[in-house]
């Protein structure tokens, strides 16, 4: 979350970004945890997740907005929440409550596990939804574009639609009067190890970040050269490992 009243990003789901909207279980010890086993000669993976920790409940949430809202007295002229949607039910609940107490907040969402049907509905209130390849599989899709033509209808107006497909790159469509489509190939670097994949874990975290960047920092970038910015930024991270200095490369 960034300082001041102006603009505030809180993410919910695996990370909260604002130690104000953070919740803590006095109870329970050890934080919850993902173990990462990657085979070094087909690059495949297996995660092994420790989670003792209850879920976040609606009521906890609501609890925590309305809590910074009135006693830090400040007035929130734009903020951002961007959900994950572990629990469905529950994320429903809070973008409901946004949506109806803070109409002018935005809200993103990420549908990218189609086990969790309920994201669905979650989506028809997101400002920007994040679908994934295997979203858009999963539903009888064989591209991005004709998958997210069919989503238009599901989803409210004005809203910016994203659909990333691994080495197929990322589609989005920017809903409204005049429809806006965007399209992109996988981001590969120059030289001969242009096409090296290192690490593509978080690759698609990575992708999100750099989309949510580009429309709240760069207000006057058309759709394509968002969607290239944040292609560009996943594509950097899975030619190398972790996180670091991906930012830096980007200027």
């Amino acid at each position: 979350m960034s300082e001041g009243t102006e603009n505030h990003i809180v993410c919910v789901g695996a990370v909260y970004i604002d130690t104000i909207l953070t919740l803590f279980r006095n109870e329970h010890q050890e934080a919850a945890s993902s173990y990462i086993i990657q085979s070094e000669e087909k690059r495949s993976r297996t995660i092994v997740s420790i989670n003792q920790l209850p879920e976040m409940q609606a009521e906890e949430f609501i609890h925590q907005v309305r809590k910074f809202t009135t006693e830090q007295r400040q007035t929130w002229k734009k903020a951002w929440f961007h959900f994950e949607g572990r629990v469905p039910e529950i994320t429903l609940q809070c973008v409901r409550f946004l949506r109806e107490t803070y109409p002018h907040f935005k809200i993103s969402v990420e549908c990218e596990k189609p086990e969790r049907t309920g994201m669905a509905g979650v989506a028809q209130y997101a400002d920007v939804v994040f679908y994934s390849k295997l979203w858009a599989v999963k539903n009888g899709y064989e591209d991005a574009r004709s998958f997210l033509e069919a989503r238009r209808s599901e989803t409210r107006d004005g809203a910016l639609l994203c659909c990333t497909w691994g080495s197929g790159g990322a589609t989005a469509v920017e809903k409204g009067d005049e429809e806006v489509w965007a399209d992109v190939e996988a981001w590969q670097a120059d030289g001969k190890d242009g096409a090296r994949v290192v690490d593509t874990i978080g690759a698609g975290d990575t992708f999100i970040a750099g989309m949510l960047f580009a429309v709240n920092e760069h207000g006057e970038w058309g759709l394509q050269r968002k969607l290239e910015f944040a292609n560009e930024l996943a594509g950097r991270k899975v030619g190398q490992e972790g996180f670091g200095g991906l930012g830096r490369k980007m200027w």
